[in-house]
């Protein structure tokens, strides 16, 4: 076996079917036209940090524990190489969310008022239209946690609010714990089985050294929520025909008279 050939055939998760050898500036050739660049140095950053105003997630204001560099950062490593070598990010091993799967608009802001305003404010968790189309609901909640058991207190507490807010929901189908992101469950099945390999440690540490993402601010202002409920509205009638209607300011002052 040549030298070339014991290196790691990376990807390009745009060119699909077309191996390269350690050539990052191909693997991550497809974010260059989604506000990435490689700088004066050699490395490979945002154009510009800012907070997410374009987009049909709301955000609460508080972090992921221990998260120095998002998770736009994490999923662009994996695809580009870390999926070559059955790898997952070191950050990943240890991530776990408690999913709700909301019925429909009306859900999604009840939701989104406990977490802008309610306790769920200070956990790391989102709500929002889900767009992306391999996923099998058309409206999503997160709460993120770190560790097995942080994620089966935060299920619980989940499941004790919403049987109050959202009895309907059914713990268990509409409400569960699941280890990871979805896309990565996608590439590699089996989730209690995911682990770092040798070759995916290596290609992470060079990722370290070539790739500078930043951290983008996180929560939303008032007129990025405005936006975002702009961008509910117009799906709402393609994934839910019984709740086109939406007033979250309605929602929001029922959801205080319940306590």
């Amino acid at each position: 076996m040549t030298e070339e050939q014991q290196q790691p055939q990376l990807k390009s998760h745009r060119a699909e079917g077309e191996p390269f050898v350690n050539d990052w500036v191909g693997a991550l050739e497809e974010y260059q036209p989604k506000g990435w660049m490689w700088d004066e140095n050699g490395i490979f950053k945002r154009a510009f940090l800012g907070m997410p105003m374009e987009t049909a997630w709301r955000f609460s204001p508080t972090r992921i524990p221990g998260q120095k560099k998002d998770c736009v950062y994490l999923h662009m490593i994996f695809f580009a190489a870390l999926r070559m070598a059955q790898s997952i990010p070191k950050f990943c091993l240890d991530c776990y969310k408690v999913v709700i799967y909301p019925r429909n608009i009306a859900d999604v802001a009840i939701i989104e008022d406990w977490q802008q305003n309610g306790k769920a404010k200070k956990w790391a968790c989102k709500v929002g239209a889900d767009r992306r189309p391999f996923t099998p609901a058309r409206w999503g909640a997160y709460f993120y946690c770190r560790g097995l058991k942080a994620g089966q207190n935060r299920l619980e507490e989940v499941i004790r609010w919403s049987l109050v807010h959202l009895p309907h929901l059914e713990p268990g189908k509409d409400i569960f714990l699941k280890r990871g992101c979805t896309e990565y469950e996608n590439e590699m099945p089996e989730s209690h089985k995911w682990t770092r390999t040798p070759l995916g440690e290596r290609l992470e540490n060079e990722a370290e050294e070539l790739i500078d993402p930043g951290m983008m601010l996180h929560g939303q202002p008032d007129h990025g929520g405005q936006r975002t409920h702009k961008i509910w509205r117009s799906w709402a009638p393609w994934v839910d025909r019984s709740t086109v209607k939406y007033d979250p300011a309605s929602v929001a002052e029922r959801e205080a008279e319940s306590g």
